[in-house]
């Protein structure tokens, strides 16, 4: 026994190199940490374990940089390892537990709300996990005090951790998102992102000024639903040959539009051109123009925007140009693959519109039938088997991505029917668009961001409420003679204003669903 503590207590007292020292709390942070963001990960074969286990390797290379980084100065490493430690301490908990990604929502939530809210999520066993991080984070500290050994050549060791911290950030692009989603890179990534989305928030936009909009006595409460990643061909209402839309196929009072084109084919430079009008001379003009937004306050509605995704940049400015943000989601992110659906706005769609008596505008940012299908939808919603049960499209067959991808559909018809059961009895207007569509592994293509015909043609589609028939017959009458005309996402902007019966000089009706 007093041979075992002797021996225990010269490696204690023992002194370690830096780089000894280094690589292993690399490793122990990484099994830890790391390995919680690929936790629960869906897989179904050999590849796709391969796949995570580099992905957790790349992960952790650029992790092992960062604490490289901390631990050259004693004193640094003293100040900001605890930190880190308890950070990711309280991520990995609230990610197990929760769920819970850090994203840029969260953080402004974080600091939005009071304590007294967020005391409702601190638990006993994240208070006792967080007391026994700090004490291995002081035994860690005073170990790398007492015990380790200064780095030979400082300067070259802190030259190596920056350019290894730097990279995955600004020079290695194809790593950059799996790297800088997740923990540690989060924090950092988050934060910039949060306080890029709060500059943009915050510029200063008067594109309209001075120009007028005038709403009609009878102005519709107006409700537009930024849909995701969904093509035309796949709704029944475009003839496809599965019920993917029945509670839709059955109102008469829904009319789609099966050929409307975008022409960008990722979220974050699509909807800025949905919200804003079309301008020939300056394509730049959907990220620096204001949005519709502005006209319907002007013409004294009440404005909302309702989200259920992350904000990013470029849309930012529009998610604060109405008078209320309410944002569902804020701490989901795009590797989250538990259930994630858009029933989650019914509620805060319903306490709005029934604020007060004027006119709203109101916009539901969804989350739809964006990848990973299987949690877009509710379990009882998955009609159409057998699912995608892996996120490597080589292991998919393409029947599973198909079926997964339809039962999304199932979620978005459920989706808008509940919205509409809510306006019956309004004279309102709801307008469905989707961002972009989706490759389902036609030619070799899956997802969006590609130039080809399934992420071309995106679905759209209109209700009237009978009141809003009564007094806007002919605009109903435009709308169903339209209904085969060739339009592209440029339309909206147009098509939402004289919908609405808003009179505005920026309003082009020759490219609105409404007009002649």
């Amino acid at each position: 026994m007093m041979s075992e503590q002797h021996t225990f207590y010269n490696f204690i007292n023992r002194k370690i190199s830096f780089a000894l020292f280094w690589i292993v709390l690399s490793f122990l942070y990484s099994a830890v940490f790391v390995t919680v963001e690929f936790a629960g990960f869906p897989a179904s074969g050999f590849k796709a374990y391969l796949d995570y286990a580099f992905q957790w390797c790349v992960v952790s290379c650029a992790a092992s940089m960062l604490i490289g980084l901390l631990s050259v100065s004693r004193l640094i490493f003293s100040i900001f390892f605890p930190v880190l430690l308890i950070l990711s301490s309280t991520a990995a908990y609230f990610r197990i537990t929760m769920g819970l990604a850090i994203t840029p929502a969260l953080i402004e939530v974080t600091l939005i709300n009071d304590f007294s809210t967020w005391a409702q999520v601190i638990s006993l066993p994240l208070v006792l996990i967080l007391i026994l991080q700090l004490i291995i984070a002081g035994a860690i500290v005073w170990y790398r005090w007492k015990r380790v050994s200064n780095p030979p050549l400082p300067l070259v060791w802190l030259g190596v951790f920056a350019f290894g911290v730097l990279s995955p950030v600004y020079l290695i692009k194809r790593i950059q998102f799996p790297v800088c989603t997740r923990i540690p890179y989060s924090f950092i990534y988050s934060t910039r992102e949060w306080y890029s989305n709060r500059s943009k928030a915050t510029s200063q936009r008067d594109t309209y000024l001075t120009t007028s909009a005038i709403p009609a006595a009878d102005s519709p409460d107006v409700i537009l639903v930024i849909g995701e990643s969904l093509r035309a061909d796949h709704l029944q209402l475009n003839g496809y040959h599965r019920a993917t839309t029945p509670n839709l196929a059955a109102d008469s009072s829904v009319i789609s539009l099966p050929n409307v084109i975008t022409r960008y084919f990722v979220t974050h430079i699509s909807v800025p051109h949905i919200l804003t009008r079309e301008n020939p001379d300056d394509d730049n003009a959907a990220f620096s123009e204001q949005s519709f937004i502005t006209l319907f306050k002007k013409a004294g509605y009440r404005t909302a925007w309702i989200s259920n995704q992350d904000q990013v940049p470029t849309y930012a400015y529009f998610m604060h140009e109405g008078d209320t943000l309410i944002q569902c989601n804020t701490a989901r992110d795009l590797y989250f693959h538990g259930k994630w659906t858009d029933d989650i706005m019914i509620q805060p769609f319903e306490e709005w519109l029934g604020r007060d008596n004027r006119k709203s505008l109101t916009i539901l940012h969804t989350i739809g039938s964006h990848w990973w299908y299987p949690s877009h939808y509710p379990d009882s919603l998955a009609k159409f088997k057998p699912e995608v049960n892996s996120r490597i499209f080589s292991e998919l067959s393409s029947k599973q991505l198909t079926n997964s991808y339809d039962n999304t559909i199932l979620a978005t018809d459920l989706f808008l029917s509940s919205l509409i059961s809510r306006l019956k009895n309004r004279n309102a207007i709801l307008i469905f668009i989707s961002d972009h569509g989706e490759g389902l592994g036609e030619d070799g293509v899956y997802m969006h961001p590609y130039d080809h015909p399934s992420t071309r043609n995106v679905a759209c589609l209109v209700w009237t409420s009978d009141i809003y028939k009564q007094s806007h017959g002919d605009k109903v009458s435009n709308l169903r003679g339209n209904r085969n005309n060739d339009y592209t996402t440029s339309a909206i902007f147009h098509s939402i204003l004289d919908g609405a019966g808003i009179s505005t000089a920026v309003c082009d009706t020759t490219m609105s669903f409404f007009s002649k």
